[in-house]
């Protein structure tokens, strides 16, 4: 198992953990192991059957039970952590695809520690603004939301630009 399968079964783990605790907790415990074995069969697909499709399949069932689990009352920032953790690893899951069909080199190191450091960046933005997001309300008439929306499409187009020409 290489280090981007372990890190990816350590994010899998620690969510299926998350929602076993959270469901359990909230007394219901049976979904609870229904979500934990959703897990478990999200690894063994992936890893040991080598099913790809897999990932997408489990991204969409933890995401599913993230979202059930806010609308039965269970704290939101839990739940997005959850989330976050299951893209994170649906991630890495796609990555470590297109690296088998690569030859490796080198530069195979490379891409990987570029992507985890991208990644890691990417999950903590996402924490700070969903912290950020629960914690200060702010209101706006809709001509400024829409001004501040077009703002954050513009800068996301650049960065990605960015990011495209730093991978070139």
């Amino acid at each position: 198992m290489t280090r981007i399968e372990k890190l990816s079964a350590s994010l899998l783990t620690a969510a299926g953990i998350i929602l076993l605790i959270s469901f359990s907790l909230e007394g219901f415990w049976q979904w609870a192991l229904v979500f934990f074995l959703a897990g478990l069969l999200w690894w063994y697909a992936e890893r040991q059957r080598g099913w790809h499709w897999a990932s997408s399949i489990g991204l969409i069932v933890f995401s599913a039970a993230a979202a059930a689990g806010y609308w039965l009352g269970m704290q939101l920032s839990v739940m997005l952590v959850v989330v976050i953790l299951a893209l994170s690893t649906w991630d890495l899951d796609a990555f470590t695809e297109r690296l088998a069909q690569s030859d490796p080199d080198e530069s195979t190191q490379v891409l990987v520690r570029g992507h985890v450091q991208r990644l890691i960046i990417v999950d903590a933005t996402a924490i700070a603004l969903a912290v950020f997001s629960l914690t200060v309300e702010l209101r706006f008439n809709f001509v400024i939301a829409f001004l501040l929306g077009l703002v954050m499409a513009l800068g996301l187009n650049r960065l990605l630009l960015r990011l495209s020409q730093n991978n070139q």
